[in-house]
């Protein structure tokens, strides 16, 4: 099987996150209903979450996200930039970065990753 690596490139901090996300490849259809995933970690960039399927590098998913703030969710539009296999290859971790955020968006996932960061350091 092929595998997909990455370097690391994280530009920002990045939160441990169980949160519970819908992605939904763009363009929508009736035959490409939201898939409820859930994620692994989160920044003011992107997410990481686990998917039975494997989506194609680059390509664009619709990205509802429960925040851990319990407010409202988070409706954006992200990229695929890398996937990887898991061990028993029936399932992909998948790096999608977000696009189209607006500044006050942008504001909320960096205050939600630099409280988790601040907690996380106290604990």
């Amino acid at each position: 099987m092929k595998r997909f690596a990455r370097s690391e490139r994280r530009q920002f901090a990045r939160l441990q996150f169980d949160g519970s996300l819908a992605v939904a490849p763009i363009p929508r259809s009736l035959f490409n209903t939201p898939l409820r995933v859930v994620a692994e970690d989160l920044s003011e960039q992107g997410v990481r979450f686990v998917s039975p399927e494997p989506y194609p590098m680059g390509a664009r998913l619709v990205v509802d996200l429960d925040l851990p703030d319990r407010s409202e969710p988070l409706y954006t539009l992200g990229r695929v930039v890398w996937l990887v296999p898991m061990p028993d290859e029936r399932a992909w971790r998948v790096g999608v970065g977000f696009y189209s955020l607006s500044m006050s968006t942008r504001a909320r996932l960096h205050g939600i990753v630099a409280g988790g960061e601040k907690r996380r350091r106290a604990s």
